[in-house]
């Protein structure tokens, strides 16, 4: 994902989603295969992380081909 044109986009979310966001920043960490995914594990890669994931349900539920 970290070899990926950025795009800077302001997003306004939930408390709650961030704080389930600082949870999984340590047990990403901890597993080297997801964490090889992101490089440095930080919110900001989990929340990269929980879009990429459901941006692939949502296009797989919808029948669309991914798009990178």
């Amino acid at each position: 994902m970290s070899e990926r044109r950025m795009k800077f986009t302001p997003i306004r979310l939930p408390e709650s989603f961030v704080e389930r966001a600082e949870r999984l920043i340590e047990v990403i960490g901890r597993d080297p295969e997801s964490a090889a995914l992101v490089g440095r594990v930080t919110r900001s890669a989990v929340l990269r992380l929980a879009v990429e994931h459901g941006l692939s349900k949502l296009e797989a539920e919808h029948g669309l081909e991914r798009v990178d």
